[in-house]
């Protein structure tokens, strides 16, 4: 009878624990990708420029080199950057809609037209 106890109660331990060990298993992550935003005029980079991922909140200011850079996962992303100029009164923000999928990278290129305010 001990020995039948014993056994049920080392059966039972080694279920739990192996319970808590395999919930503790993920798949593999979803792949990343990026989003690369560059904002610019003519052949002139445009440095601290607002660029924000409107589903996630995320925002950046681009670099000196006019670019800000997101990894995100697949999906569909808005990109809005801010104080633009098009060629008449300045927006308050563009949106760009981009889809990545799976780890790839997609650009996203922005006109800023210095001049024309």
């Amino acid at each position: 009878m001990t020995w039948m106890r014993s056994a049920t109660i080392g059966a039972t331990v080694l279920f739990l624990f192996g319970g808590l060990v395999c919930s503790k298993v993920t798949g593999p992550e979803d792949p990343k990708g990026t989003i690369t935003v560059f904002v610019y005029f003519e052949d002139q980079s445009i440095p601290g420029k607002q660029v924000e991922l409107v589903e996630t909140g995320d925002s950046l200011k681009t670099d000196a080199h006019g670019l800000a850079v997101f990894k995100v996962s697949p999906g569909a992303y808005t990109v809005r950057v801010y104080d633009i100029n098009q060629g008449g009164p300045m927006l308050r923000f563009v949106d760009v809609a981009v889809e990545v999928r799976g780890a790839e990278a997609q650009t996203v290129k922005v006109f800023d037209c210095l001049p024309c305010v």
